[in-house]
């Protein structure tokens, strides 16, 4: 289905204040075609380590491997990523044979710095016709900066106390 009016909106916030709780709940709730991807980071058995991972954001399977590896953050902050999975996976993820009603972008990070195919291909996708619901890291970097500097982007802060309020407001938003 369709929205009335072209809209990007991304979330932003502190960690764990329910940004992409809001957007899994908004597409609960979606009727239309759905396209784009989501992060998820899995903690190690020893919690030596978190690796980040990339999916497409239909893919029900979930399955975790060195091909949608995106990075690997340590305890002592340090990062080590992978570009070049966003620079081909995440691209392939973002390249629709059948354009979406709506694309997802759950979340833009840090990660993806010097990943600048798919950093362009994020700006071709929010530049489309189509609308982006998203989150986006509360970091300073010259990709996510460009990003809250754009036009079209409505972007929306998120903490304990506003979230339902949040959800209430994208949904109105996008109908």
């Amino acid at each position: 289905m369709p929205t009335k009016a072209r809209m990007n909106i991304l979330l932003t916030g502190e960690i764990n204040t329910g940004k992409s709780t809001i957007v899994n709940r908004y597409l609960q709730t979606y009727s239309g075609t759905v396209g784009g991807f989501r992060t998820i980071r899995i903690q190690t058995d020893d919690d030596a380590f978190y690796g980040v991972y990339i999916l497409d954001i239909n893919d029900k399977e979930k399955i975790l491997s060195k091909k949608n590896k995106v990075g690997d953050c340590f305890p002592d902050k340090s990062l080590v990523r992978y570009g070049e999975v966003f620079d081909t996976l995440g691209i392939k993820i973002m390249t629709f044979n059948n354009l979406p009603n709506l694309i997802v972008m759950d979340e833009l990070g840090v990660i993806e710095k010097n990943s600048f195919c798919f950093q362009k291909k994020v700006h071709e996708c929010l530049d489309s016709n189509i609308p982006v619901i998203g989150v986006i890291k509360n970091k300073q970097d010259p990709f996510l900066d460009s990003i809250r500097q754009r036009n079209d982007v409505k972007l929306i802060n998120v903490d304990k106390y506003n979230r339902d309020a949040v959800f209430e407001r994208i949904t109105k938003m996008l109908v």
